[in-house]
């Protein structure tokens, strides 16, 4: 196939990225989705390609969903209204289910409803965990919801430590606060748990 000047530059750029994936990709199709963008817009179809996790039959056999934002955030050095119109294009062309939790936005795949979603997922000791942003509020509260269950009732500060616990992380950081929290929230809207007044005790709800 013969590229345009600045696709051949790219090249080796391409291949070296394709070659972590864990699915076998044709280079010829990495680069017809690049051309795609308009040829101003080469150097951010190269980025994406570049900070993509693909997924592999691991993940889709857990039936993991994608945070869609982190894959912006890591994506877009100095983001613009233009390159997020850009993404949400490209979103807007895959086959999946957005769901959408104050800024992040979560993609399934089609044959997934995420209200019915019951799982959780420990990433083995020899893997490199999912960054706790990277997790949908929703498998956060399936992961809170058996928490609270073996607990029965614990202090707001320590479920978020051992549902921090379940998915790898034993430091606080805010990020994994913001994470849990969302995951209460929600956990809290499918009727699996209940909050003391002041809202610093779960415990399951009153039946």
């Amino acid at each position: 196939m013969k590229y345009p000047e600045r696709i051949r530059c790219m090249i080796p750029d391409i291949e070296e990225a394709i070659s972590k994936w864990p699915v076998d990709i044709e280079k010829d199709n990495v680069v017809n989705w690049i051309l795609q963008f308009d040829n101003e817009d080469y150097d951010l179809g190269l980025r994406i390609i570049k900070n993509l996790n693909v997924i592999g039959p691991k993940d889709l056999e857990y039936s993991l969903e994608v945070a869609y934002s982190k894959l912006m955030r890591k994506a877009i050095e100095k983001g613009t209204s233009r390159v997020e119109r850009i993404l949400e294009q490209l979103l807007q062309g895959l086959n999946v289910k957005v769901t959408q939790y104050d800024n992040m936005q979560f993609c399934w795949r089609m044959d997934q409803d995420p209200e019915q979603y019951g799982e959780y997922r420990v990433a083995p000791a020899d893997e490199e965990k999912r960054s706790m942003d990277d997790i949908s509020p929703k498998e956060i509260s399936n992961a809170i919801k058996a928490v609270v269950e073996l607990q029965i009732s614990l202090s707001r500060t320590d479920l978020i430590r051992e549902t921090a616990k379940v998915f790898g992380f034993t430091r606080m950081g805010n990020i994994i606060k913001m994470s849990v929290n969302q995951g209460i929230k929600e956990a809290l809207r499918r009727g699996w748990i209940s909050l003391s007044d002041d809202g610093e005790r779960v415990s399951l709800p009153v039946m």
